[in-house]
């Protein structure tokens, strides 16, 4: 058994949400050919059943936990975990569900028993957090992963102006969000032996797709350094090797 046979991942892309505003068709082209590059034996060699791949509707807040709980329940010390996300992340700063959430493609926002969307003090309208995956949830399932060595890659904050919104749609802006996760979220993440991350932006900044790119700039580059691009000593591809090729 090669080490490649014990190396999972989860690839997740979300661009067309049902309720909130829509992504680019750039983030699905990200998911997909990430999972591509995984398995491709001339490059990182995952065995194509190890990996998962979620899309758009495929990517339901109870899939992503499933296929969380799967990931877990596939890996043990000896594993790699890989996974990526794609899609909008976002903090409440304030109220009852103040907090940090990964937005699954069926996100709602709040409504009343009379079907009217349920407004805040200001007439913002509020999100259905129970329809998300809040950062405590996800660090669980992430914590439940057993596999020494953890890459996770966070592509969640799109900039504005290459979102589209579409009929009944609600940016998420307007629900009081805050586009991407804190710093203090991807450091907590981070801890640990063996674990890392990496992030297309600050929570003080946007991530980009440029006119006539297939991929986001964030993934056009990480792709670009998985293959080949960034090769560190003896030819060997590490995670600090592809932390300083994407980094500038």
């Amino acid at each position: 058994m090669s080490a490649m046979d014990n190396a999972h991942a989860l690839v997740i892309g979300i661009a067309n949400y049902q309720y909130i505003n829509k992504l680019p068709r750039e983030v699905l082209n990200d998911a997909q050919d990430i999972r591509d590059l995984l398995i491709n034996p001339q490059y990182c060699g995952y065995p194509e059943d190890n990996v998962r791949l979620l899309l758009d509707e495929q990517a339901s807040q109870s899939a992503i936990r499933q296929q969380l709980a799967d990931l877990a329940e596939r890996s043990d010390p000896e594993s790699t975990a890989f996974i990526y996300i794609s899609g909008h992340g976002g903090r409440i700063l304030a109220g009852p569900n103040q907090g940090e959430y990964l937005l699954p493609v069926g996100v709602e926002v709040e409504y009343d028993d009379d079907g009217n969307m349920v407004r805040d003090a200001d007439g913002q309208p509020l999100l259905a957090a129970d329809t998300a995956v809040s950062s405590t949830e996800l660090t669980q399932a992430l914590e439940a992963i057993r596999a020494q060595k953890k890459v996770i890659i966070f592509d969640c904050c799109h900039s504005a102006g290459f979102t589209k919104a579409v009929d009944e749609a609600v940016d998420i802006e307007a629900l009081g969000i805050k586009r991407g996760f804190s710093d203090q979220y991807y450091d907590k993440l981070a801890t640990g032996r063996g674990r890392a991350v990496l992030a297309s932006s600050r929570n003080t900044e946007y991530s980009y797709v440029l006119p006539g790119d297939k991929n986001s700039l964030f993934t056009l580059h990480l792709l670009a350094g998985l293959r080949g691009g960034a090769p560190g000593s003896g030819g060997v591809i590490r995670i600090f090797d592809i932390f300083n090729y994407v980094q500038p």
